[in-house]
């Protein structure tokens, strides 16, 4: 059955609010029945009735579900290298276990860049899982330890370097990301925020905050962590064009795992010259 323009908009907004609030258990949604109004109920089953025809209705249902039932493909495929390859160790997960990176924390021993955990969460619960770890230190303790992450609910997609000026030690990670809804085809999603209002009475400063919800396009929903060791050129401006070129996962996936350029360090350690990501589609 063909939909009209209006109740198909609806069943869009639908479906991403249902998805993001079931990540936290809750049960609430909201249906936008005339633009800039908001509509608050309580179940995806009211929401489901507020919709105009069957065919908004099998729409609703299959995409709701989705974020319950998110799985990834068996298949994967590796990104080049941001740096330099070729990948001589990697960090990865199996599809089975049904999780992705939202971020990593990698540490040096004497400049050298040689340690590096990667985090991972549920692509369908958001739970956490164990993390991976590689760790070429030779045995010592790394330090200068810089941590990226996504927040809540959204996946690594691509990563970028920055390397020194010999060019063969990591000395910067950007992850970037998107919210898992928009992974799974959502256009729009429910996203809540909070407004503060500062102000003094009788000399006693006080704050007021209010909470709100509205729906936001995919398209302004990316994320992205960077953090940067000293040698990094332009050390504390973030990525700029000192640093090297991004690489993305495709469409629609997300990172399982990490694949590393290592060189000779001092010693017997290794160090990290290039990264890469392994990727997996959602389902």
């Amino acid at each position: 059955m063909k939909t009209s323009s209006s109740s198909s908009n609806r069943a869009i907004k639908l479906i991403a609010t249902i998805g993001y609030v079931a990540l936290g258990g809750g049960c609430a949604a909201a249906v936008e029945a005339e633009p800039g109004n908001v509509e608050r109920i309580d179940s995806s089953a009211q929401a489901i009735a507020k919709v105009e025809s069957p065919a908004d209705i099998e729409s609703v249902l299959h995409v709701a579900i989705d974020r319950a039932d998110a799985t990834l493909d068996s298949a994967s495929h590796t990104t080049t290298f941001s740096g330099h390859g070729p990948a001589d160790r990697s960090l990865s997960k199996d599809y089975t276990l049904n999780q992705a990176l939202y971020g990593v924390t990698w540490g040096e021993d004497t400049d050298d860049p040689c340690y590096l955990e990667a985090f991972y969460r549920d692509v369908a619960t958001d739970g956490a899982g164990a993390t991976l770890t590689l760790d070429r230190c030779d045995g010592h303790q790394p330090d200068d330890m810089k941590t990226v992450t996504l927040p809540s609910n959204y996946f690594v997609t691509g990563v970028r370097v920055c390397l020194n000026s010999g060019g063969d030690k990591v000395k910067g990670i950007e992850v970037l990301g998107q919210h898992i809804l928009c992974l799974l085809g959502a256009s729009s999603v429910d996203v809540e925020t909070m407004t503060c209002t500062s102000g003094n009475s009788s000399g006693h400063d006080y704050q007021v905050c209010s909470e709100a919800s509205e729906l936001v396009s995919c398209s302004e929903l990316d994320a992205s962590s960077a953090q940067e060791q000293k040698n990094c050129p332009g050390a504390n401006n973030g990525p700029d064009s000192d640093w090297e070129a991004t690489v993305s996962c495709d469409p629609n996936e997300v990172a399982t795992g990490l694949k590393f350029g290592m060189t000779d360090g001092s010693g017997d350690r290794k160090m990290f010259e290039g990264i890469a990501l392994e990727c997996r589609a959602l389902k």
